[in-house]
This record gives C-alpha cells, sequence and structure tokens, in this order.
C-alpha cells in the first residue's frame, strides 16, 4: 500500500497519519468545506474536500480522486458500497 484516505477527524486521524508515515504511507485526508484549517487536513500529506462526511459515495469519490489504495474507514458504521469494488478498506 502506498496511498491511503483516513475518513477520520481528530485524534485518530493524527494516530493514524503517524503510523503511516512511519511506514513511508502516502495519507490523504477527507475535508468538508468548514475543516480545510483543521490539524486533521494539516497533517495529511494531501487533502480531498467532500461534500459531507455522512455521505460513504462521497469518501469513495474522493478516494478515487487521490488516487488512494485504499480506505481507512470510520469505526463503528458499517456501510457498504455496491458494485465493483476497486479499493480496499481497513
Amino acid at each position: 500500500m502506498r496511498r491511503l484516505l483516513v475518513a477520520n477527524r481528530g485524534e485518530i486521524a493524527l494516530r493514524i497519519f503517524r503510523a503511516c508515515h512511519e511506514e513511508d504511507v502516502e495519507t490523504v485526508a477527507v475535508v468538508a468545506p468548514d475543516d480545510r484549517g483543521s490539524l486533521h487536513a494539516r497533517s495529511a500529506d494531501r487533502t480531498v474536500e467532500i461534500a459531507s462526511y455522512l455521505d460513504p459515495a462521497e469518501h469513495v469519490r474522493a478516494a478515487r480522486e487521490a488516487h488512494a489504495d485504499a480506505v481507512r474507514g470510520v469505526a463503528g458504521r458499517k456501510r457498504c458500497v455496491r458494485g465493483k469494488a476497486t479499493l480496499s478498506l481497513c
């Protein structure tokens, strides 16, 4: 894995970013318009703006736009995306 999209914010995202950087994995943060300057957005290697954190299709779109190899989803939320799978969920 070379690039991971992290669908978390706050301390969880920062911990994931640190671990990824230690393993030379590039990180991508998703950010809503009002979160552009947030710490998780500034800590990622790259950011992709999404319309809503609650819309799983936006996360998939962002992952594809960023050419992410995998998506680190939000804990406690189980959602399925129907159709051809091109991304790994971790």
